[in-house]
């Protein structure tokens, strides 16, 4: 053993004289050296699973950045179709009642009308009342003609 390390010594010696440098120094250098092949093989595979995982969540934010943005986009045209049907309801509430105040009023001067015949007025049909009747009630054409009837249900 003695030997072994008096020849490793002789070595370093020489090398180190060669090089113009210090013994202490050499062997700094030979570890260097020699560690530098597993701790960059060490080094490489830390820094790949690393850069895996950083990748991993890199992905992870964009797919949830990605789903936000289209739940976004979705609650959007929700919100577009809620205002428009919003809209055409209240659009038809206003015809409907444009269409009862003039039918009520329609009404309001027929009731006027068969008032102001007397007691027997309402009795007593004109051709007109009748064929306001039929056009509403019995499905009878302005022409004279009967309409298709009405669907039984």
């Amino acid at each position: 053993m003695a030997a072994l390390a008096s020849l490793a010594l002789r070595i370093g010696s020489a090398g180190a004289s060669a090089l113009g440098v210090s013994l202490p120094v050499l062997a700094i250098l030979a570890g260097l050296a020699l560690g530098a092949g597993p701790a960059g093989f060490i080094g490489l595979r830390l820094g790949q699973a690393l850069g895996y995982r950083a990748g991993v969540a890199a992905a992870d934010r964009t797919v949830d950045l990605n789903r936000m943005a289209r739940d976004l986009a979705e609650a959007r045209v929700d919100l577009d179709a809620e205002r428009a049907a919003s809209a055409s309801a209240r659009a038809d509430a206003q015809r409907n009642a444009a269409a009862q105040a003039k039918a009520e009023k329609r009404n309001d001067a027929y009731a006027r009308e068969l008032a102001a015949r007397g007691p027997l007025g309402a009795c007593g049909l004109s051709n007109a009342d009748l064929r306001r009747l039929r056009v509403n009630d019995w499905l009878v054409a302005p022409d004279g003609r009967r309409a298709k009837p009405a669907p039984r249900r």
